[in-house]
């Protein structure tokens, strides 16, 4: 092989070597991947988020659901569709009244921090801190609510109450714990249960909760363990109760003529009725001090001494709750409450109960009777009870109509209650001419449904210049001297005109006569 053989081999060598070394490298080089396109996300392909309800949530609680909505939806960084998605999820009433508030600018207009903020001012505007902690200090436990159910509230409440200290480092430390901890045990409202807590040494507000609701669960427990294990023996002792009233009751009658004072007694202690039936009148299962419903009177918070009673002057109880008020007035409604309440008082002496505007009295029946009058109302003589303590005077639809007094009777626009508590109507009033011992005046009379007595108020006293020591030596003179002043038929017919007025009547061609008897037949 000459020289230039070996060269010629020596460059299909090298050229060789180079090939391979360039495949080498070409294959250790990442291939191309293809591009993938992302699908574009429309506003059409999000459903619609659940509409706002005031009634249901904060405001603020169904943002911070949307917002995560947006975010599950991959949205919340396009603003624009953040806002679509706001209006198409407010309701109906809060877009308009949105609408309204940035007039003349279209909702959709803005952008969506702007929407937000003007629906957070309306919807939810922030809360003065001291009606914040009203409300914290406000909450207590309600009847049918658990612990866990109270702690809700008060974390719910205690947000927004800023119970903050300045600390030397010139930064505010919160104090919220110390004020939920002692809020939570005030507004317990089991008292063992506060009881076993404030004995104990627990000071961590979590800790406290923990042990609550523990001692309320093992109440539950218990008292549903307690009920399970008596349920067998339960209609045992009915049975054995049964036969031990009816021995007590043959003993009781054998020995009926010789011992009727341990009937009695054993009667009244056999009763299970309480000396008042509360639900009868109408406050079971309320608190017998302020009269609320959520509470009994052991429970109750309020003071004794602030409470006043509008009925009866009383403290330590509100009107609604008055058991002197209330028995008075189930008196006057029931006919047979007078003789059930003397049986119920009897253990105190008491032997009879009367009205105290009644006649009869221990002292002399005549000081005792009631003040009557005759006064001239449109020259008719009309019997009255003068009643000083009613304002008004009140006549009866039927004496009324004897009056004879053909007017139209105005409205009154108001109702009477009487003493008994009873409120009724009146027919309506007349403007009438009373006259009484030479006083004349221009009175309001008040005409009444039948049934109700014939009163004369101060007003008419006043104007009359009617004096009550007077009606004791002159009762009814007026009328006698009416009646005694009718000599003849042209008396009578000056006194009742409406008997002798000419009409078309129902006897037809017969004729009629008036006889007059004398008084010597």
């Amino acid at each position: 092989m000459d020289a230039e053989q070996f060269k010629a081999l020596i460059d299909a060598m090298t050229q060789n070597q180079q090939l391979l070394i360039e495949r080498l490298l070409s294959k250790d080089k990442p291939e191309p991947t293809a591009v993938k396109e992302t699908p574009v996300i429309t506003i059409s392909h999000i459903p619609p988020f659940e509409s706002y309800e005031p009634k249901k949530e904060k405001f603020k609680y169904f943002m911070q659901r949307f917002e995560n909505y947006l975010m599950m939806k991959d949205v919340f960084q396009d603003k624009d569709k953040c806002a679509q998605i706001l209006l198409n999820s407010i309701g109906a009433s809060n877009y308009n009244i949105l609408a309204a508030l940035i007039a003349p600018k279209a909702p959709n207009e803005l952008p969506y921090d702007d929407l937000l903020k003007v629906l957070e001012n309306h919807l939810a505007p922030k809360r003065s801190c001291l009606v914040s902690q009203h409300y914290f200090l406000s909450t207590y436990q309600k009847q049918d609510s658990s612990i866990s159910d109270c702690v809700a509230d008060l974390r719910r409440d205690i947000a927004e109450c800023e119970f903050t200290v300045a600390c030397e480092c010139s930064k505010n430390v919160s104090v919220a714990d110390i004020f939920l901890k002692a809020q939570f045990i005030r507004g317990i409202k089991d008292s063992w249960i506060k009881e076993q807590i404030l004995q104990s040494e627990l000071t961590d507000f979590n800790e406290i909760v923990d042990k609550a609701i523990a001692l309320e669960t093992s109440k539950i427990d218990c008292r549903e363990l307690s009920k399970s294990n008596t349920t067998g023996l339960e209609d045992i002792n009915k049975i054995a109760k049964r036969n031990r009233e009816s021995k007590n009751v043959k003993t009781s009658l054998r020995n009926q003529t010789t011992n009727q004072k341990d009937l009695s007694s054993n009667y009244r202690r056999k009763t299970k009725k309480p000396f008042l039936d509360f639900e009868k009148l109408g406050i079971n299962n309320l608190c017998l001090r302020c009269g609320n419903n959520s509470h009994l009177s052991r429970e109750c918070r309020s003071n004794p001494n602030h409470l006043k009673c509008r009925a009866c002057k009383s403290t330590r109880h509100v009107q609604k709750v008055c058991i002197k008020t209330l028995l008075n007035t189930n008196r006057s409604n029931s006919p047979k409450l007078g003789t059930n309440h003397v049986k119920m008082y009897q253990d105190i002496g008491v032997n009879a109960i009367v009205d105290i505007y009644d006649n009869r009295t221990s002292e002399s029946a005549a000081d005792a009777m009631k003040y009557f009058i005759s006064v001239k109302i449109e020259n008719r003589y009309q019997k009255f009870e003068v009643d000083t303590g009613a304002c008004y005077t009140l006549i009866p639809e039927n004496q009324f109509k004897r009056l004879g007094i053909k007017r139209q009777l105005e409205p009154t626009g108001i109702a009477f209650r009487s003493y008994t508590e009873n409120v009724f109507l009146p027919l309506g009033k007349v403007r009438v001419k009373v006259e009484h011992k030479g006083h004349v005046s221009l009175e309001d009379l008040y005409i009444v449904p039948d049934g109700f007595d014939p009163l004369l108020g101060r007003v008419w006293v006043r104007h009359l210049k009617i004096n009550l020591n007077e009606i004791d030596q002159n009762t009814d003179n007026d009328i006698q001297n009416e009646i005694f002043s009718i000599q003849n038929i042209t008396d009578i017919e000056k006194h009742f005109p409406e008997v002798f007025e000419q009409k078309r009547s129902g006897v037809g061609t017969n004729q009629t006569r008036t006889f007059i008897k004398s008084s010597k037949q």
